[in-house]
């Protein structure tokens, strides 16, 4: 009789540095995803009042670029309203303000100035695109 030996087939093998690219490949990968995803940095809070006799509706972007602006608050006339968790809009935020539908002026506010005031601001309905010094209460 003839001696027959079974010979198992060879598994294809990868190459080292093909599994360490891919790795290399899924971790940065995981790392972006990681960065997209995180949340934007926020401000626990901001006081906003209005001293006007009509209610406002207050809005807020970034001033650099033409981005969407996000409503930040309706507040009555005479009145304060507190917003927690508002998305800090950097070194210098643009506040729009609009009452019963029409546009009531723009404010510029530099970051630094609602530090210095503790996160609190009070609206100057007059102020109509120019920069102001904001007063607070």
């Amino acid at each position: 009789m003839a001696d027959v030996r079974l010979q198992r087939p060879r598994t294809p093998t990868i190459p080292l540095a093909e599994v360490v690219f891919a790795l290399v490949l899924v971790s940065a990968a995981l790392a972006l995803a990681f960065v997209a995803t995180r949340p934007p940095p926020r401000i626990d809070r901001l006081d906003v009042t209005n001293p006007s006799d009509t209610e406002l509706l207050v809005e807020v972007r970034a001033s650099m670029g033409d981005g969407p602006w996000m409503p930040l608050a309706i507040v009555s006339p005479h009145q304060t309203k507190t917003q927690v968790s508002v998305i800090d809009q950097g070194d210098e935020w643009q506040f729009r303000l609009s009452s019963h539908g029409r546009e009531a002026g723009h404010m510029l506010v530099a970051k630094r100035q609602l530090v210095e005031q503790s996160w609190r601001i009070e609206i100057v309905p007059e102020v109509s695109g120019e920069r102001s010094d904001v007063p607070t209460r």
